[in-house]
């Protein structure tokens, strides 16, 4: 792969001698040394400095770039960029030609000529085939232009930042008031789904339960599709659901019910659609890891609606709402004492805790993940079918995928672990099984009993987050210590800590009820981070937690200098990606060793999961630890530094 990349066209050998035929071209264009060499460097730097300032978006723009440059994974290659890229780099050719040949037209070695009269094309230094090959490139860089801007563009797999800020504009201008009116909760779930992973496609069915929760009936139904979805059937028992409006645009759609639906009643809706994407994608920031070669991975919500109003269309930066002309927000979740949020769940507003079956199938070779206990493999037809099963109803945060894993699986107390990894990432699984089992000792010592029977650890590529937890399963990127150097200290507590945090965030989910509300990520993502911190000190010393510690604060400092927003104090916290997980764990773990393990452990316990409904916030947990902490460490929740 090395060799590959520095001789071929990803910024390889190959890159360079597209760049040398522009620098020939416009020596001969000039005729000038000196002239040549500022040229050639001032549009080299001009055309980096345009990606960089977001002046350019597209790589149809940047000379001799192709996709999936600084994009590649271990475990999916380089993905749909592979195939982006052999229509990419010919287009290159065909235009480096161009320039060779015009190089060669109007290059007078000794002696001056002027300008108009080289764009005669009446020079002898290129005969009539080499000007006929000129035309000819042409039409080939023209024609290959045309057709990566209809794959790329045509298809839906590109859409400028300014139009993506306008779009989420216009989508919350015109369907905010959805987000005050009543809907149906998902209460159920049982998805068939069939990945096709060489044509990046899905089709599947879903027979899906949803609870009306709100005090007055409900009689149409607002469902929020991902892009490349296409709904076939949606239908109740008592028939197809009229469509009423459809914005394709926004991906919105409202469903008129056969009836209305009371409150406490629930709807069995049965949904049958296929996503498939088309065409390919020209750079990083759109991977589409849901559906890949290999190494697919996304949320359910990929292929499954969101129901009323989905709050992540939002534009969530102050400047870019200014921009557009919406108000700056003052927190990016809801209040702490809004009566609305606090009856939603934090990980699925539109969702109560959900139950299901999922049986998913996919390529030989490939092993398909999903939530949920394994309780059946078998193949037909050439392929491989799972099925797992959520007996317990979890927050409906589930993540599925498929990918060609090795397999290794370790009985332990209890609990049965299993790591899925890239073939050639086997180095440090059996370390990750013993941390895995000792993670689940530690619940099983100091929180209760671990939720569930199995639990599975799978590599994923690096495009998305860098862990994940869901049922039964934690999902880690590959370039988060599958090829790590344990021999180090730092190493070994850097894996006990995204391992640990991980197996920690299965308990939370499964005993927290958290509310929609301002400091929710406390409670989903700092608290298992500073749990995950003790155990570090318990497994490894507190040198080694000393050195966490440590990394988290500087990278709190240096994310915060990016923060779009006002930063909130911790009780207030509102899901920043830097805030919760560095500087919120660091404020819990210094709680805990403030009021003690045992007794921060005793109030964590006081969580009860028996009523979801019954949603909790941060600001409840903090009053209870509150009476043992010093005053610095009261400040440590309050105060905005």
């Amino acid at each position: 792969q090395y060799a590959s990349d520095v001789l071929g066209f990803r910024w390889g050998w190959l890159t360079y001698v597209l760049w040398i035929c522009f620098v020939f071209f416009i020596g001969g264009l000039t005729g000038n040394r000196l002239l040549t060499h500022i040229l050639a460097i001032g549009l080299f730097f001009f055309m980096i400095i345009s990606f960089e300032m977001g002046l350019a978006e597209q790589t149809i723009f940047a000379y001799a770039a192709v996709p999936g440059l600084e994009d590649y994974s271990e475990v999916s290659g380089y993905s749909i960029w592979a195939v982006a890229s052999r229509w990419y780099f010919p287009m290159w050719v065909a235009l480096a030609g161009v320039f060779v040949l015009l190089g060669i037209l109007f290059w007078h070695r000794g002696q001056g000529q002027s300008w108009l009269r080289k764009f005669t094309f009446s020079g002898s230094q290129l005969y009539w085939p080499g000007k006929l090959a000129v035309v000819v490139a042409l039409v080939l860089f023209f024609g290959l232009q045309s057709f990566i801007v209809r794959n790329v563009n045509g298809k839906g797999n590109f859409t400028p930042a300014a139009q993506q800020e306008a779009d989420a504009a216009n989508y919350e201008r015109k369907y905010a008031y959805l987000s005050r009116l009543p809907q149906p909760k998902y209460s159920r779930v049982d998805l068939t789904l069939d990945y096709f992973p060489q044509q990046r496609k899905a089709v599947y069915q879903a027979e899906i339960t949803l609870k009306n929760t709100a005090a007055r009936p409900i009689d149409t139904l607002y469902l929020n599709f991902k892009e490349f979805v296409a709904v076939q059937t949606l239908q109740t028992t008592g028939g197809r659901l009229e469509k009423l409006y459809e914005d394709e645009t926004h991906g919105l759609s409202a469903w008129r019910l056969p009836q209305p639906l009371d409150t406490g009643q629930t709807l069995p809706l049965t949904l049958k659609a296929e996503k498939q994407y088309q065409g390919f994608t020209q750079s990083g920031d759109e991977p589409q890891p849901d559906l890949m070669f290999n190494g697919s991975f996304g949320s359910i919500r990929e292929f499954l609606p969101v129901i009323g109003y989905d709050a992540d269309k939002e534009l969530s930066e102050n400047r870019k709402r200014s921009e557009q002309g919406l108000p700056k927000l003052t927190s990016r979740m809801a209040a702490v004492n809004d009566s609305l949020a606090l009856r939603q769940d934090a990980y699925a507003p539109d969702a109560l805790w959900v139950n299901g079956t999922l049986t998913i199938g996919t390529d030989a070779g490939q092993t398909a993940v999903a939530p949920g206990q394994l309780t059946r493999q078998w193949e037909k037809a050439g392929r491989r079918y799972f099925r797992y099963e959520i007996a317990q109803p979890a927050p409906f945060d589930w993540h599925v995928g498929t990918g060609r894993y090795a397999s290794s699986v370790v009985n332990g107390k209890g609990v049965q672990t299993t790591v899925l990894y890239d073939p050639k990432h086997r180095y440090n699984i059996a370390y990750y099984q013993t941390i895995l089992h000792k993670a689940v000792a530690f619940i099983n010592q100091h929180l209760g009993d671990y939720p569930y029977r199995q639990v599975r650890m799978v590599e994923i590529p690096f495009y998305q987050k860098k862990f994940y937890a869901f049922p039964n399963t934690i999902a880690v990127s590959e370039k988060e210590g599958w090829l790590a150097d344990t021999s180090g200290l730092q190493e070994k507590a850097f894996l006990h800590l995204s391992v640990a945090s991980q197996v920690f965030a299965h308990w939370a989910q499964a005993n927290i009820p958290v509310a929609n509300v301002q400091g929710a990520d406390m409670l989903r993502v700092a608290l298992p981070e500073a749990l995950a911190l003790r155990f570090v000190q318990e497994q490894l010393g507190v040198k080694a937690t000393d050195l966490l510690v440590e990394k988290k604060r500087n990278l709190y400092g240096k994310e915060r200098n990016n923060e779009a927003n006002r930063e909130p104090a911790l009780l207030y916290a509102d899901g920043a990606d830097y805030l919760e997980i560095n500087k919120g764990a660091i404020a819990l773990y210094h709680a805990m060793q403030s009021v003690g393990a045992a007794k921060f452990a005793s109030l964590v316990r006081q969580f009860d999961p028996k009523n979801p409904r019954d949603y909790q916030t941060f600001l409840s947990f903090y009053n209870k630890l509150k009476p043992g902490l010093q005053p610095a460490g009261q400040a440590a929740f309050v105060r905005v530094y």
